[in-house]
């Protein structure tokens, strides 16, 4: 029993400074996530410079009145109080009432630095008993801000309701009536050996999107939204519903040397039954006769009539190359990265040297 009781007191002194430690870490690690230590580092580093500069360079050698370097301190000190006010509770999360105090507090900061360095200009002008005058207006304008920003929070502030009822989103296809028809083509899948030529699979379902938004009175689904669904094990249902569209079509492309397989299905979204699908094994010289064939076909199922004779994809070039290469470029232009706009430039400077006549190219060089 001695014994314990000459252990206990040490470890009560012991966890104290710890608290205490903590406590003073939490503080530090807010001041620096809210760059309060960068902010004062910073104007005592310049302010220190500006008005060493003022003071030997307009008071001492231009001779300006030394009031000048009160008014750079002032400007100085409102400015720092303004920028860690603003730095402190503009990162506050919780706002009670609607209270921005960054909002509220900055223009009165202001608003008292101005009519300091008024009444230090107004010395030097040798205007006499205008300072009364001047604090009275700032403190007007100070009690008039308040009460407009009062105002203003207190008539944004929400009413709460005793019970609130949050009421679950309805899915997009229940909401707005399926247009029958309708369609959207989904990135079709790369089965080639190598990973690199996704571009061409996506380059391929695009030139079909591409190709149908030309038939009249179909309704075709934007590429962005359609390839959202990419990688996803989504039922071909769901994705109908959220798209809003009753037809989809998938499929997948591989790719061997100058062989290509193409596969394509199109697929009632309402049911998840197939319409039709078909496989096509062509050499690459057949691309464009396999685009024609899908949307042609597609056309067929759906009953749509052609505004105009021949075929629906529009070929800007007849050289396969070229062709490639602005695939290529495409798919390096959406990633919407610096390095991506930097391939795709080079690929399609690339497909116009081969084909100075290929517009699209030169569309794409410009983007």
């Amino acid at each position: 029993m001695p014994e314990g009781q000459k252990i206990t007191p040490p470890k009560i002194t012991e966890d104290r400074p710890q608290i205490k430690e903590s406590g003073f870490r939490a503080v530090f690690a807010k001041l620096r996530k809210r760059r309060i230590i960068e902010t004062l580092a910073a104007f005592i580093g310049g302010g220190w410079l500006l008005i060493e500069v003022v003071e030997r360079l307009l008071v001492s050698h231009y001779h300006f009145p030394e009031e000048t370097i009160d008014i750079t301190v002032v400007t100085l000190i409102g400015a720092l109080l303004c920028t860690l006010i603003w730095r402190w509770f503009r990162s506050t999360e919780k706002r009670p009432g609607n209270i921005k105090f960054e909002v509220l507090l900055v223009p009165l900061f202001i608003l008292v630095a101005l009519a300091i360095d008024l009444n230090l200009i107004i010395q030097i002008a040798g205007i006499p008993g205008k300072e009364l005058l001047i604090g009275i207006i700032a403190f007007l304008l100070g009690i008039a801000w308040i009460v407009f920003k009062s105002l203003q929070w207190a008539a944004a502030t929400p009413i709460s309701s005793p019970e609130p009822v949050q009421k679950p989103l309805a899915p997009l296809g229940s909401v707005l009536a399926v247009p029958e028809k309708s369609i959207a083509v989904l990135a079709f899948s790369n089965l080639s050996p190598e990973k690199e030529q996704e571009y061409f699979s996506d380059g391929l379902a695009e030139d079909i999107i591409d190709a149908l938004t030309q038939v009249p009175g179909l309704r075709v689904m934007a590429r962005t939204s359609a390839f959202a669904f990419r990688g996803k094990e989504a039922d071909v249902r769901e994705i109908g519903a959220r798209l809003n569209v009753e037809h989809i079509l998938e499929g997948s492309v591989r790719r061997a040397g100058s062989r290509i397989r193409v596969t394509a299905q199109l697929v009632q979204a309402s049911d998840g039954y197939h319409l039709w699908s078909q496989h096509f094994d062509r050499e690459m010289t057949d691309v464009f006769a396999i685009q024609d064939e899908i949307s042609q076909a597609i056309v067929e199922k759906l009953r749509l009539r052609l505004s105009a004779e021949g075929p629906l994809v529009k070929r800007y070039t007849q050289n396969l190359a070229a062709y490639d290469l602005c695939l290529k470029a495409r798919y390096q232009l959406l990633k919407m990265t610096p390095e991506g706009r930097d391939a795709g430039r080079r690929y399609c400077e690339q497909a116009i040297a081969l084909d100075p006549n290929y517009a699209l190219a030169h569309v794409m060089l410009a983007e």
